[in-house]
């Protein structure tokens, strides 16, 4: 699978199994995603690439102010509730 800046994943282990995050960093066999709430940008969760379920959607723009650092909080929210609403 490909995992790339900006897509969104689920959970599938720990205490936050189910939850939806935005990946902000890639690795070998981990991922560093955020929420935006209790897993902020300054602080992103490393979740292991085997206890995260990908969904192939990536919000627009998201990569691209990624990229640009000018990604905030408020953009992970709004993005994981727009695909919350559209699915």
């Amino acid at each position: 699978m490909n995992y790339e800046k900006g897509m969104l994943v689920r959970s599938l282990m720990g205490h936050d199994a189910g939850n939806i995050y935005i990946i902000i960093e890639e690795s070998a066999d981990t991922v560093a995603v955020a929420n935006g709430r209790q897993k902020t940008l300054a602080k992103p969760k490393n979740k292991k690439k085997k206890h995260v379920q990908l969904i192939k959607y990536k919000p627009e723009g998201i990569e691209a102010k990624l990229n640009e650092g000018r990604l905030t909080d408020a953009d992970l929210v709004f993005a994981i509730r727009t695909y919350k609403e559209n699915s």
